[in-house]
């Protein structure tokens, strides 16, 4: 038996601040996971596999758009055409009603727990290997029970999957919203695959029973970096051992590149060394997050460089492989340039000031004019780039008063 397991597509993803890219590369990104899960499905046909499973989150929104919906229906037409079986969830992002899901009836088609109670489907390929899938969908975006433990547990010699959207517990009330399981619900159902989604970092969470998060099948931003597909999975119909294949589709990939400076340079001299470095690193079409570390050689003129949209445009022109540089983090060196008796009062203040609760209380007011802004001001990888900013603005302004001190 083959099966292809993926989740978190996203389908109609606005993509979010990449405003800056020119327009047809704008257009393109836009259908990046139509391209990737169109290349999902293809796969599927070539290697005849006989089930595909959906782990929710197929759409970016409990609404999506009329076109997401007729290029979903049309891409799920080719598999069950093809007499492939498809069974699918709901996630927290499209907990949307079944009359809504624009899909021609088939019996090769199964929507599961649509009424956010556990539901089981049994089926067999066409050379009669039995298996069954069990699982549950989302009704709104946040589901704070243990949907996994009321599942039942594995009973005969079928093949059992698990499928459903979820987040393992964490015992902190305010994150257990997404169908919150813990590792031993896996352990006492037994069964063969859990195919989850809602992770978008490709991981396997359990060996035994076998727990997979594929992860999701196009980068969208600089969280989610890295190769982003499905998995193809093989079942020994004898031992029911599975063995696991990913199968990257996702396109452009992101990355994070990181640059050393070691001295100073002039504006030019700058540039040239950034096209060198990044590419020696480019094999693929590629969006950049550029780590440029020891930052503390650069000018304020060239900081405002970095940081100014256009400049990433001008250099990505020049970049192999269509990539663009889509981000810059400036990282200067930890150790502030400060007098070793004036050291101990730099530490307090940044152990009082470079906090997440800090900046939330800083940012406050914005906050409350923005929902984006104050969920951004909560984001660990956000608030870690503003603290890398502010060691590198100290570090330049030490710098200048250290010249000073030694033209004197």
């Amino acid at each position: 038996m083959k099966f292809i397991h993926l989740a978190d597509a996203h389908l109609d993803s606005p993509f979010l601040g990449l405003s800056f890219l020119p327009s047809a590369e704008k257009q393109n990104i836009l259908q990046a996971a139509n391209r990737s899960f169109a290349k999902i499905v293809q796969c599927a046909l070539e290697e005849q596999v006989d089930l595909v499973l959906l782990a929710g989150d197929i759409f970016d929104s409990d609404h999506p758009s009329p076109a997401s919906q007729l290029f979903f229906s049309q891409q799920l037409k080719r598999l069950t055409d093809a007499e492939v079986q498809v069974v699918m969830v709901f996630g927290n992002h499209d907990h949307m009603s079944p009359n809504d899901l624009l899909v021609q009836p088939s019996q090769y088609f199964h929507l599961l727990g649509a009424d956010e109670k556990v539901e089981q489907v049994h089926l067999q390929t066409n050379s009669g290997f039995a298996y069954s899938v069990t699982g549950f969908s989302y009704l709104q975006n946040h589901i704070q029970t243990d949907l996994a433990s009321q599942m039942p547990a594995k009973n005969g010699t079928e093949f059992a999957f698990g499928l459903f959207h979820a987040g393992e517990a964490a015992g902190i009330k305010q994150h257990d919203v997404y169908a919150p399981f813990t590792r031993d619900d896996l352990q006492r159902l037994d069964y063969d695959y859990f195919a989850l989604g809602h992770i978008h970092h490709r991981q396997m969470l359990l060996e035994h029973p076998l727990a997979v998060y594929p992860g999701n099948i196009q980068g969208r931003h600089s969280n989610e970096l890295g190769d982003k597909g499905c998995y193809l999975g093989t079942v020994d119909e004898t031992s029911h051992e599975v063995n696991l294949q990913f199968i990257k589709t996702g396109q452009p990939v992101w990355l994070e590149l990181q640059v050393e400076l070691s001295h100073l340079l002039s504006m030019q001299e700058l540039t040239q060394f950034l096209l060198d470095q990044l590419n020696q690193q480019l094999t693929e079409k590629t969006y950049i997050c550029l780590r440029l570390v020891n930052a503390q050689f650069l000018s304020d003129k060239e900081v405002e460089m970095l940081q100014d949209t256009e400049y990433w445009q001008d250099l990505s022109q020049q970049l192999k492989d269509v990539s663009y540089l889509v981000k810059v983090n400036l990282i200067s060196q930890k150790q502030l340039l400060i007098k070793e008796q004036d050291r101990p009062a730099f530490v307090k203040a940044e152990q009082e000031l470079l906090t997440g609760e800090a900046l939330t209380e800083v940012g406050q007011d914005l906050g409350k004019k923005s929902a984006v802004l104050a969920e951004q001001l909560q984001d660990k990888q956000f608030q870690q780039e503003v603290f890398d900013l502010t060691h590198s603005k100290l570090q330049r302004y030490l710098r200048g008063l250290t010249d000073e001190t030694n033209a004197d």
